[in-house]
């Protein structure tokens, strides 16, 4: 293949992401009522603490009106998204850390305001 020819593919390549990403995240079309990319789970862990995490990431996209949906996801896609999530491993990390250290708060505070009703109660 001629340095040309790698160009082409590659920018197909970025082409059709970007084409996907937007689809996806609905910047295509105002009609574009159904996309989603926020369907992203983690399936768990197959062997414990020490194993690898797997995540699901759907991608999908329809129009108002239609009936027919569309994915957005390639394996192209999954390459690539996997490479930015190595490249922003950091503030990935550092922003899930921030996510549950706020989810402990927001426990915390449940459980003040139910151990206040509780003394409350005992009171009376």
């Amino acid at each position: 293949m001629t340095k040309i020819e790698a160009y082409k593919q590659a920018k197909s390549v970025a082409d059709k992401l970007k084409r996907s990403a937007d689809y996806a995240i609905g910047r295509d079309d105002s009609r574009n009522d159904t996309h989603t990319f926020n369907n992203v789970k983690s399936t768990g862990l197959i062997h414990g603490d020490f194993s690898t995490m797997k995540f699901e990431v759907r991608c999908f996209y329809g129009y108002c009106g239609s009936l027919i949906g569309y994915g957005a996801t390639s394996d192209e896609m999954g390459q690539y998204l996997a490479r930015a999530i190595q490249q922003h491993t950091p503030l990935l990390l550092d922003c899930a850390v921030k996510m549950a250290a706020d989810d402990a708060e927001q426990a915390r505070k449940a459980a003040e305001d139910e151990a206040r009703e509780v003394l409350t109660e005992t009171a009376a």
